[in-house]
């Protein structure tokens, strides 16, 4: 049942998965009539709305392309006071943490069940309130002393890393010392850390992406019971995220997967020529492959050098929304085979630059940020070393040198 409530409230949704952004506007209008949603699909344009728009209350996800909602409370902040939640499927207690720590005055995860629209609009509602009714030194006075506590807090943790760090020194070096510790033993151990840590954290990041299409998937059915007017529409949901969902499963089982490269002698000319065939594109990206004369044979893993250049041709098409020009070319250079894959796309930042090839590390609104990372290990097995070239608003070259013996 909606609120009982005369008070109209301009609201700022802010959520860059469209089906979502739909999903939530039409229940929370359901549930609170009197409740004025303007849609922000970026936080680019929620800016702009801000700049030029008055609102109560600005309700935004987190994890969004570019900045998060953390980082947009900060800019808008900047600018004017307005109460602010963060309404994400993908957080945790550490993400509120942070939300909090930032001075954001509310934070509601999303929940499958269309009960929770009211205790969303409760908290939107409370959130208005309690911001009118604070006087303007005693929110500085508030922000002043969580900004301490939480430095209080970040400096203790750092004491008991230290002392940590400290115990694990000593107990390494007592180990040495025994004779109980070889250096190819650490090697490996440490090793086999590196990974588990790896797909740990891999494995940490699809849970939290895969609630949000499941939770559209559950909301969608949930409404499609409910309003038999809406099935169809809400069936277009299920279909598009349980796609989305498979896509970021077959993502992660890539990306975790031991690389063990099976090589044996390969005509890579022929092996791009033949990709390059095979490539499903946008009709707006036009190819150019080139082939180098006295490559000969090389000694790889077929399969594998495929995946590499599935991955970094996907790259490029995607840095390229508007169209443009992608180039893949293979050469000999001196005792290795170098292989180039070149957009016209949109360039990488500088700030983004040391990451691209980090495991999770993303700027896209979909994906779980493997595919480079995957290009780096597939690369590096075969004893070769892949790194790239960009220039904002010019693209990017991909540079993969392969040994020839």
């Amino acid at each position: 049942m909606p609120e009982k409530t005369t008070i109209s409230l301009k609201i700022l949704l802010v959520d860059d998965e469209p089906s979502q952004m739909e999903l939530t506007k039409l229940n929370l209008e359901q549930t609170d009539p009197t409740l004025i949603i303007t849609v922000a699909p970026t936080p680019q344009d929620a800016l702009k709305e801000v700049q030029v728009n008055p609102f109560d209350c600005i309700v935004s996800d987190y994890i969004m392309p570019g900045i998060n909602g953390i980082e947009l409370f900060t800019k808008i902040k900047k600018r004017k006071t307005i109460p602010f939640i963060i309404y994400t499927a993908r957080g945790s207690d550490e993400v509120a943490a942070l939300a909090f720590d930032a001075g954001i005055d509310d934070y509601v995860r999303k929940e499958p069940n269309l009960a929770h629209y009211l205790v969303l609009v409760r908290r939107i509602r409370h959130a208005v309130e309690k911001k009118r009714a604070e006087a303007g030194m005693e929110l500085a006075n508030k922000e002043l002393i969580e900004t301490n506590i939480g430095l209080k807090e970040s400096y203790n943790e750092l004491i008991k890393v230290k002392e940590v760090v400290q115990e694990n020194a000593r107990k390494l070096e007592g180990m040495v010392q025994n004779g109980k510790v070889r250096l190819h033993d650490s090697e490996e151990r440490l090793h086999r850390l590196q990974q588990m840590d790896t797909i740990s954290r891999i494995g940490a990041t699809v849970a939290h992406d895969l609630r949000a299409p499941l939770v559209t998937i559950s909301q969608a059915s949930e409404m499609a019971r409910a309003k038999q007017e809406l099935s169809d529409k809400m069936l277009e949901l299920i279909s598009e995220n349980a796609k989305r969902s498979l896509e970021m499963i077959e993502e992660f089982r890539e990306g975790t997967r031991e690389v063990k490269p099976v090589k044996m002698r390969v005509d890579l000319s022929s092996l791009v020529m033949d990709f390059a065939k095979g490539l499903v594109k946008p009709d707006n990206v036009a190819l150019d492959v080139q082939s180098g004369e006295g490559l000969g044979d090389v000694f790889v893993d077929p399969g594998l050098i495929r995946r590499v250049l599935e991955n970094l041709v996907r790259n490029g098409v995607e840095a390229m929304p508007d169209g443009g020009k992608l180039t893949v070319s293979v050469k000999r250079d001196e005792h290795d085979a170098v292989i180039l894959v070149s957009d016209s796309g949109v360039g990488v930042r500088e700030e983004d630059r040391k990451h691209i090839f980090e495991p999770l590390f993303t700027t896209k609104r979909r994906g779980l940020g493997l595919g480079l990372y995957f290009v780096r290990i597939a690369v590096e097995s075969h004893g070769g070393t892949v790194s790239f070239d960009s220039k904002l608003g010019y693209g990017t070259t991909f540079k993969i040198i392969l040994p020839i013996e």
